[in-house]
């Protein structure tokens, strides 16, 4: 519904995160690391994806404590294929992560 608002009441041609505030309830109690996501909107699609998937693996690499094993099975990725994933966004890896 969010997406179908913005394309029907944006102004220009791309969809700004100035937009997507507009659109989006403000009385909704957003936590704050979602409106720190807003910028990615301003992105192209590979720099915001790619931002994107750097905070998606630290916050799991947290959630999981640095277990790699629990973190491929949690997003689907072979470890192998993790491991190269996590090196070509940065992720930096504590102790219980390094090979």
């Amino acid at each position: 519904m969010l997406v179908r608002n913005l394309a029907l009441t944006s102004l220009d041609e791309e969809i700004s995160a100035d937009d997507v505030l507009r659109v989006m309830p403000q009385d909704t109690g957003e936590r704050p690391e979602i409106q720190s996501l807003l910028p990615l909107f301003d992105q192209p699609l590979r720099e915001a994806r790619d931002a994107f998937e750097k905070l998606y693996f630290e916050h799991h690499l947290r959630l999981e404590g640095g277990n790699m094993t629990k973190l491929a099975e949690r997003s689907g990725l072979e470890r192998t294929h993790l491991y190269r994933k996590l090196k070509q966004l940065d992720v930096k890896l504590g102790k219980r992560g390094e090979e």
